[in-house]
């Protein structure tokens, strides 16, 4: 994605099934996997793990972001 190799924050239209609601995110992406995304997220203010088939829409910001010297995916659990 070109949000990630070029280290941009996304801003994501997310429908969340746990609180069955749906809101506007900023994130920044650490890791992709098959069918998710690894990434902060500027609301929560914590790594979360969102699932792609709830991403509604993507606008690509212009903002840039740097993955903390040390994060290892191993920090977070992907069923969060």
């Amino acid at each position: 994605m070109k949000a990630f190799r070029g280290k941009r924050k996304v801003k994501i239209n997310y429908y969340s099934f746990s609180s069955d609601e749906v809101t506007n995110r900023v994130i920044e992406i650490y890791q992709f996997h098959e069918n998710s995304i690894i990434a902060y997220c500027n609301l929560r203010k914590d790594k979360r793990t969102f699932r792609i088939k709830n991403i509604n829409k993507v606008a690509l910001l212009d903002e840039n972001y740097k993955i903390p010297r040390g994060w290892k995916p191993e920090s977070i659990i992907l069923s969060k």
